[in-house]
């Protein structure tokens, strides 16, 4: 289906171009009300950046032209994906068949675009063309009684990257597994959460991603952080390093396609005031780290859910 979307507002001047100058970002507002329509904007932010704001943009993904917003519908039938054109408004939604589909994500040359699948037990990855074609399932020869959750990118082979919180897979886009490498083996840790992500970079030896740590508690939030960590591919090549400092937790985690940087959730123990009884009142914002020295910069307050252009 395509329909005019009448409930995006775009800002004259700023989308008109097909090849954009600059990188955009998108988010979701964190915290702000009724208000959850994702904002795609400028590094300038909110106030002098803004491109568009796209009323229930959940899951924000930006094409790595930065010219389309995928997103993740909720309806009655379940959680679907579309795509919103920030040029015209125009929203399509993927002809995907599931019970869920949600948390897609664009290949690095933007001509596919990969999700988490749940058909009538399991979660798997698919992937599927922008423009509707090519719907199929990933994983071939992984036994089809287990769950795969979709990480993130091989960005220098453009393949998907997926885990089943104890193995790390690289899925070949014919369907086939390239590769399957333990998490324990690669970053010492046994396991990680089903959100957790995890993108090769485009050196194509080392990957970034982001672990549950059960020594790493911050104050208030009832159970174990996350932390950003980066490991070689070449189990003999060195230890796995930890990149975000202890005391943040790292969530969402979204390499840049130059590899330099990752855009993520986050928060400190800062960020966290107990509210009466169980109730925890808390600020999410959304980091840049560069992997060049693991420097560490807040881009947008109050936001949460970041997706990056180019």
């Amino acid at each position: 289906m395509i329909a005019k979307l009448s409930k995006v507002v775009l800002l004259a001047g700023l989308i008109s171009t097909p090849v954009l100058a600059e990188t955009r970002y998108a988010y979701v507002p964190y915290d702000a009300g009724e208000d959850h329509d994702a904002r795609v904007v400028t590094e300038k932010g909110e106030k002098e950046g803004l491109v568009a704001k796209v009323k229930g943009g959940n899951d924000p993904a930006l094409s790595p032209d930065g010219t389309q917003l995928l997103i993740t519908l909720f309806l009655k039938e379940g959680r679907k994906l579309a795509i919103v054109d920030l040029a015209t408004g125009e929203q399509r939604q993927l002809p995907i068949e599931g019970r869920e589909v949600y948390g897609g994500s664009w290949s690095p040359d933007g001509d596919l675009i990969a999700f988490h699948h749940l058909g009538a037990k399991h979660w798997k990855v698919g992937v599927i063309k922008p423009d509707g074609t090519g719907f199929r399932l990933l994983g071939d020869g992984l036994k089809a009684d287990e769950d795969l959750y979709l990480a993130g990118w091989n960005l220098k082979t453009g393949e998907p990257m997926a885990h089943d919180m104890k193995a790390l897979v690289q899925l070949k886009l014919d369907g086939a597994v390239a590769w399957s490498k333990g998490l324990q083996d690669l970053f010492g840790q046994p396991y990680a959460a089903s959100d957790c992500n995890f993108w090769v970079l485009p050196d194509g030896k080392t990957v970034v991603g982001n672990f549950v740590v059960m020594e790493d508690e911050i104050k208030d939030i009832q159970g174990p952080s996350n932390c950003l960590m980066k490991a070689d591919l070449d189990l003999e090549a060195g230890k796995p390093e930890r990149i975000s400092p202890k005391g943040l937790h790292v969530g969402q985690p979204v390499v840049s396609l130059d590899g330099k940087s990752v855009v993520f959730t986050g928060f400190t123990g800062d960020d966290i005031k107990k509210g009466e009884g169980d109730v925890v009142d808390m600020t999410m914002r959304v980091y840049r780290l560069k992997l060049e020295d693991n420097s560490i910069e807040t881009l947008f307050p109050n936001a949460w859910f970041p997706s990056v252009s180019r």
